[in-house]
């Protein structure tokens, strides 16, 4: 379902590049936090733009984060 809905999310077309088995498998373990209150899938593929950052993005929030 998530896969389907991304042809019709800005940016989506990007999101469903960066689908791998990682992703995936990230994706499912963030859902439940994801999900803490019903929303519409819009808002859950927003939240879950984290997971398809690319690396040195994720690096730089991290290292800010440590200062």
């Amino acid at each position: 379902m998530f896969e389907g809905v991304l042809d019709f999310v800005p940016q989506g077309a990007d999101l469903k590049a960066r689908l791998n088995a990682t992703t995936r498998a990230q994706l499912l373990q963030a859902m439940p936090s994801l999900k803490d209150a019903p929303r519409p899938l819009i808002e859950l593929i927003d939240a879950s733009y984290f997971i398809f950052a690319r690396p040195s993005a994720r690096n730089r929030g991290r290292k800010q984060q440590r200062c």
